[in-house]
C-alpha cells in the first residue's frame, strides 16, 4: 500500500523540564512549538516511531535510520553546545519508538531551536528524504570532509521550486558553514532561518515524489547529478560570501 505524504499530517510526541532531575509530560502535536517558546526547557524526551507506524496513522512520518545512525546524526553537532544524548529501543502507547533524550546545557535558545530542527530532519517528511540522501552524498569520496547539515542543505535546495516551507528546518539556497562558523552564527542570531546565510540563486530543481514507495535506490541515482550541480554552485557561492565577510 502507497501512502501520499503530501497530504498527511504532522506529528511529534515529546517532554521537557528544565532539570535532568525531573520526568517530562509527554505531549503531542504538529510541532516543537511549546518548546521553542520555552525560556527555561532544557532537557527533553522525544520519541521517534519505527517502521510504518506513523504512516498508517496519516502521519508524514517515517525514520530511515538505524539507532546507531541516529546516535551519529547527533554526533555532527557543534561539541561547544555541550549536548547530551541517549537514544534507546522503547514503546510508546503500544507503537515501537526510539526514544531520545538530549540534555542541551545551554542558555542559548537558538542552540534548542537548532537542535530540536536537527532532531526532525530523522522522520518528517520531506526533511527525512533531504537527510537520506545528504547521507547518501556523504559516502561518495568528493564528500569526505563536508558536513551532513551543508549536504542537508544542498538536497533542500534542490527542491526550493517545489517545498519551499521553511517552519520546520533550515531553508533552502543556504550556504556552506563550518561547525566553527555555526557556533559564531548562533550566537549573532536569534532564529533558525537565520543560522545560514541566503543566496539569491537559481540552481537545478528535483521533482519531489508524492508517494513513499517512490523513495527508492534509483530516486537518488536519477537526482544525483542535479544535487552535485547544485553543491557546486552553492559552495562558490560560500566561498565568495567567506572572502567578504
Amino acid at each position: 500500500m502507497g501512502h501520499r505524504l503530501d497530504v498527511y499530517g504532522y506529528h511529534v510526541r515529546y517532554g521537557y523540564t528544565d532539570s535532568p532531575d525531573k520526568n517530562p509530560q509527554i505531549r503531542e502535536g504538529a510541532c516543537f512549538g511549546s518548546a521553542f517558546s520555552s525560556q527555561s526547557a532544557r532537557c527533553y524526551t522525544i520519541y521517534i516511531a519505527k517502521g510504518e507506524a506513523d504512516l498508517q496513522h496519516y502521519y508524514s512520518n517515517f525514520c530511515f535510520f538505524t539507532k546507531k545512525e541516529i546516535k551519529n546524526h547527533f554526533r555532527q553537532l557543534p561539541k561547544d553546545w555541550n549536548v547530551k544524548y541517549k537514544v534507546t529501543d522503547d514503546t510508546y502507547k503500544g507503537i515501537e519508538v526510539f526514544k531520545v533524550n538530549l540534555d542541551i546545557n545551554s542558555e542559548n535558545r537558538l542552540i534548542h531551536k537548532y537542535v530540536l530542527t536537527w532532531t526532525r530532519c530523522l522522520f518528517e517528511w520531506p526533511y527525512n528524504l533531504y537527510l537520506l540522501h545528504a547521507r547518501k552524498l556523504k559516502q561518495l569520496p568528493q564528500f569526505k570532509f563536508e558536513s551532513i547539515i551543508n549536504l542537508f542543505n544542498v538536497v533542500a535546495t534542490t527542491y526550493g521550486n517545489d517545498f519551499n516551507w521553511d517552519v520546520h528546518t533550515f531553508g533552502v539556497n543556504l550556504g556552506c558553514l563550518t561547525k566553527k562558523e555555526i557556533v559564531q552564527s548562533c550566537i549573532k542570531h536569534k532564529n533558525v532561518n537565520d543560522v545560514f546565510p541566503q543566496f539569491h540563486i537559481n540552481t537545478p530543481q528535483c521533482r519531489l515524489v508524492r508517494d513513499f514507495d517512490e523513495v527508492t535506490d534509483k530516486l537518488f541515482e536519477n537526482n544525483l547529478n542535479t544535487y552535485l550541480k547544485t553543491y557546486k554552485i552553492i559552495n562558490n557561492e560560500s566561498i565568495n560570501y567567506r572572502k567578504k565577510h
